[in-house]
């Protein structure tokens, strides 16, 4: 019986030690207005910029203007591994010969790529207005910094408020230990973050990317110009909140609907597919694409926005008032091409 006294005991403390660590670990509980800890202060109208980085790749979160803009890199590679001697036998005289020193060439950095970013972008960066974690360690010691995942991490954020950057280490990816650590690299005080906050940054998402062709709806369009190849015809659009009661017809005959311009239209508006989208002052590899078919779309009375689109070989792209650049188009859509001339009324 005392030596199960004393089993049950060592199980008791054990268990105690396992959930101090884990309280010291986790975020605390969080009641009122008051529970997370502001790490940097920084309000909508004074947040510069975002960055981060995982050693691999960065992105880069900001404003300019009224839209939002994000730019992804990525870095050089690391030096291989030392190179290796290849063997190549036996000189004539007898002695080794060296061989020739071989090492593959490090793949290239892609250039970076600035495009707009879209809702989900937006709705992160708000995350930062202020930028608040679960719990303030303080400053931890060497051994501590290590079992967190904070020694020699390449993870990098920076939070740059009214042109004043503050730089923090953040943790590790590790199973171990629950939520993420960042240590700000001036005083050295250690934060605990909850949540998925740097899995929704991930440098080298495409989701964070704006990829829609227009912000506005189809509702607030009620005419508009397509032209092809010399040729131009306007339209009116009316009943447009829903695809399948939307009606155009040649604004010269308001009253005779054109079911295969609406049709046309549709596919433009509704079933493009955006796979790649391209940077500030990026090309396609095909070089400047020549616009074969531009819409332009109208509301009251005011611009709303503009469609063109071009083919560059088998390949089709497009840009409007909401890309910075062109983006690259689901194979199939360049029947719109050979359509376009007839509805915009050439021959």
């Amino acid at each position: 019986m005392k030596a199960r006294g004393l089993a049950v005991q060592g199980a008791l403390a054990a268990g105690a030690l396992v959930a101090a660590y884990a309280t010291w670990q986790g975020p605390k509980e969080t009641t009122g207005s008051d529970a997370q800890v502001t790490v940097v202060d920084a309000s909508k109208s004074k947040l510069d910029k975002v960055r981060y980085e995982d050693g691999r790749n960065s992105i880069e979160l900001f404003k300019k203007g009224e839209r939002f803009l994000l730019t992804q890199a990525s870095f050089p590679p690391k030096p291989l591994p030392t190179a290796f001697q290849a063997d190549a036998g036996q000189s004539d005289g007898g002695a080794a010969d060296a061989g020739v020193v071989v090492a593959a060439a490090p793949e290239k950095p892609k250039a970076p790529r600035t495009v707009y970013a879209g809702e989900r972008a937006e709705k992160l960066y708000e995350k930062f207005t202020p930028f608040e974690a679960s719990r303030a360690l303080g400053v931890l010691a060497a051994d501590k910094l290590k079992e967190v995942g904070l020694e020699g991490s390449e993870r990098k954020l920076t939070v740059t408020v009214s042109g004043q950057s503050r730089v923090f280490t953040v943790s590790k990816p590790d199973t171990a230990t629950i939520g993420t650590y960042l240590r700000d690299e001036k005083s050295g005080e250690v934060f605990l973050m909850s949540g998925v906050l740097f899995a929704e940054l991930e440098p080298s998402s495409a989701a964070l990317v704006e990829r829609r062709l227009h912000a506005f709806k189809a509702a607030a369009v009620d005419e508009l110009t397509v032209t092809a190849e010399g040729s131009a015809k306007t339209y009116l659009q009316k009943d447009a909140d829903i695809p399948a009661t939307t009606k155009l017809s040649p604004k010269d005959a308001p009253d005779k609907p054109d079911e295969l311009a609406r049709n046309w239209h549709d596919k433009v508006w509704s079933r493009l597919i955006v796979t790649d989208v391209l940077g500030e002052g990026e090309l396609p590899e095909g070089g400047e694409p020549k616009v074969a078919v531009r819409i332009d779309y109208r509301g009251k009375g005011e611009t709303k926005g503009f469609l063109e689109l071009a083919q560059v070989g088998k390949s089709l792209f497009a840009r409007s008032e909401n890309t910075v650049s062109w983006v690259g188009l689901h194979a199939g859509a360049d029947d719109l091409l050979a359509e376009a001339k007839k509805i915009a009324g050439g021959k």
